[in-house]
């Protein structure tokens, strides 16, 4: 393909019941690209892909996919060239993973045509790249929610798009599949030269799996460039209008976004209390900023090298058991978490997402309690939505609320209750 461009869009307006949403949004994507879109929340980011999908059709301006303006195509003709991984994916009938990855191969096939031997090919290699293979024949309602964005993601590449669209695909998924489907992305980008346009709103995710950025804000792109031009302090506190400490990421030497929040050191409230934070996931950093403006002694475990509470605690220089990148909590480090456990007079449990690979972390806090440590958990919503290991980490929690853990709604409430907490003896 002589394209140079994937997507170009120029002068883009749209609005939504008087609301314009959309405010003059210029944006180029070059053909092979590994590229994502940022900003805050009601910035227009998914609107953008609900147009390039032609969800919706009623704005101004010109949009080109690979060359060809957006409206020239047929619709199963556009299905052959993009395909999209949706934010949240809802099927309530009992299809196989394999038919529901067969859907795919739609737009390629005429009505009620059987897949061919090309077909079945096709869909082989796309089971195969997301290592579906031990559950192709296991309901898709039986799966957790990273098995089914993997099936989702599956089906895409059952397209062979040209062009592959992703909203958001790692909300609500924990750490371990969030970097194992943003892994199969950036291996499909470089394999088969697929363009990637992926909506997130991790900006640490973004900058370890992303080659370029665009920044939106209020409609419009406000930065465009590499990693390193668009997510600067700067940027970031412009647009988030949060504070913010840009460094590197001492595993992989790529740009890690530290928050800071307002007030980052009180005065008069020190406190001679240590508290073990068990997190993942970004659920630790608040919290840990908090606890470490307001004097608490802190240690963090377990968390995996890539996580952003990892370089929370290292930007704060708070003790750590940390975990090798992709790898489940070993025995090992499940150990050392315990010793730090020992030391501390507190253990706080993060509101977390629990996969296969961090099971260990919410075992701990049930061990912690067995030692006779007081411990805290922060549970904002019903555990099985938080639940991703076919209801063991359910069976935990329920565990720990019969053991007399103090179990608080949210992150404010359990500050309150911390600071409350008379020091202990110097």
């Amino acid at each position: 393909m002589n394209n140079e461009y994937a997507i170009k869009i120029k002068d883009l307006y749209f609005a939504y019941n008087g609301n314009e949403i959309l405010k003059g949004l210029n944006l180029n994507v070059p053909v092979g690209e590994l590229f994502g879109i940022i900003g805050p929340n009601g910035s227009g980011k998914s609107t953008v892909l609900k147009i390039l999908t032609r969800l919706l059709r009623s704005y101004s301006g010109r949009v080109e996919i690979l060359g060809r303006s957006l409206d020239s195509y047929k619709h199963m003709e556009l299905a052959r060239k993009i395909a999209i991984v949706p934010q949240e994916f809802i099927l309530d009938f009992d299809f196989s993973v394999e038919e529901v990855i067969e859907f795919g191969r739609n737009p390629h096939m005429k009505r009620f045509q059987t897949p061919s031997k090309d077909d079945r090919q096709t869909i082989e290699e796309a089971i195969e790249t997301t290592h579906l293979g031990d559950l192709r024949g296991r309901p898709i309602t039986a799966l957790s929610g990273g098995e089914k964005q993997r099936v989702i993601l599956a089906q895409a590449l059952a397209q062979k798009p040209e062009l592959l669209l992703l909203d958001e695909p790692t909300t609500h998924l924990d750490v371990a599949f969030q970097i194992e489907i943003m892994e199969i992305i950036k291996q499909l980008n470089a394999k088969a030269n697929i363009t990637v346009l992926a909506v997130l709103h991790d900006l640490n995710l973004a900058s370890q799996f992303l080659n370029s950025i665009a920044l939106m804000d209020s409609g419009s792109i406000r930065n465009c460039g590499s990693v390193g031009e668009v997510l600067t302090r700067e940027n970031i506190e412009r647009v988030f209008g949060i504070d913010v400490k840009v460094s590197r990421n001492p595993h992989t030497g790529k740009i890690w976004i530290t928050p800071l929040s307002a007030g980052f050191f009180p005065e008069n409230k020190k406190k001679n209390i240590r508290v073990h934070l068990i997190c993942g996931g970004g659920s630790g950093t608040d919290l840990m900023i908090d606890m470490y403006g307001y004097g608490f002694s802190l240690s963090v475990g377990v968390l995996n090298a890539l996580d952003s509470d990892f370089e929370t605690a290292i930007s704060l220089g708070i003790p750590i058991v940390d975990e090798e990148p992709f790898s489940p909590i070993s025995d090992e480090k499940y150990a050392c978490n315990l010793e730090m456990i020992d030391r501390a007079d507190i253990v706080l449990l993060a509101d977390v997402i629990f996969g296969p690979g961090n099971l260990k972390n919410l075992q701990s806090a049930l061990a912690a309690v067995g030692r006779g440590k007081r411990t805290v958990i922060i549970c904002s919503t019903d555990i099985t939505k938080k639940d991703f290991t076919r209801g063991a980490a359910e069976q935990i929690y329920e565990e720990l609320k019969k053991s007399g853990a103090t179990i608080f709604d949210n992150k404010q409430e359990c500050m309150n209750y911390l600071l409350s907490i008379d020091d202990r003896p110097n």
